[in-house]
């Protein structure tokens, strides 16, 4: 694995758990 396709991987991986973070707060918001 190349430095850059590490950087997209992190990249992504950060997107993802700052998406299901803003989703639990919206469902704690809810709730």
């Amino acid at each position: 694995m190349t430095e850059e396709e590490k950087k997209v991987t992190t990249s992504v991986f950060a997107v993802r758990t700052t998406a299901g973070q803003e989703k639990n707060v919206a469902d704690l918001i809810a709730a």
